[in-house]
């Protein structure tokens, strides 16, 4: 029994791109099979970070996220692990997933109220963070001929985002003698604003979820350019 897998790279909506083994009946000089088969699997990763990062390396200054605006589902821009299971030669089961995490943190010194200096500073810290899940599936048919493969289908996606959930921590604090200690104003971004006596300051921002559902269609094609991978398992009688 003889298992074969795909490794690639997920490009857009309307390009797709990987590399492959297996044969339908096509065959490289060594005899092995390049075409997949019923039973592959394939793996592959979002190749939008990747061209975006090859185009900006040539101009250093604009950021080339056009090829990245998915015109259907924009969830699916980047850092995705995109799964294949061909059902069969033309037809095959499609998986993503996609988990992002960011974490922005930044400090901003104010004046120390305990001391009776203006040059003894204390500090201020904001933490900012945002969660994504995606999940999909999908189902792909396939036609063409020799190396080239056009394929085409339909996928459902699901998602729950997490964003904007803020922590903040001060370097004065309240108390008798100190009703409005000076604190730093923060904007949206995380940035530090102004900093001042503030009777009255967030500690904490919890933000409500949002789930998320999407379908679209997808098209493309496929080149295979040589065989890649192969294992075998043999049974003895």
């Amino acid at each position: 029994m003889i298992k074969k897998i795909l490794l690639g790279f997920l490009g857009t909506l309307l390009l797709n791109a990987s590399v492959a083994s297996a044969q339908d009946n096509l065959e490289n000089k060594n005899g092995q099979e390049i075409l997949p088969q019923a039973g592959d699997i394939g793996l592959g990763v979002n190749a939008v970070p990747i061209l975006n990062f090859v185009g900006n390396t040539f101009n250093g200054n604009t950021n080339n996220t056009f090829i990245g605006q998915n015109k259907f589902v924009s969830n699916l821009g980047q850092n995705v692990i995109f799964g294949k299971y061909m059902l069969s030669n033309n037809t095959a089961l499609r998986a993503h997933i996609r988990v992002g995490h960011t974490t922005f943190n930044n400090r901003n010194y104010v004046v120390d109220d305990t001391k009776n200096n203006p040059d003894s500073l204390i500090s201020d810290y904001i933490s900012v963070k945002n969660t994504q899940v995606i999940v999909g599936a999908g189902y792909e048919m396939r036609r063409g001929f020799g190396r080239l493969r056009g394929f085409y289908g339909g996928e459902l996606f699901l998602g729950y985002g997490s964003f904007n959930q803020r922590d903040y921590t001060y370097g004065n604090v309240f108390g008798p003698l100190n009703a409005a200690p000076t604190s730093t104003a923060w904007d949206f971004n995380g940035n530090a604003q102004s900093e001042g006596p503030d009777a009255e300051r967030v500690t904490q921002v919890r933000n409500g979820g949002t789930f998320t559902i999407g379908v679209r269609p997808f098209i493309g094609f496929e080149y295979y350019f040589a065989q890649i991978g192969r294992a075998s398992c043999r049974e003895r009688v």
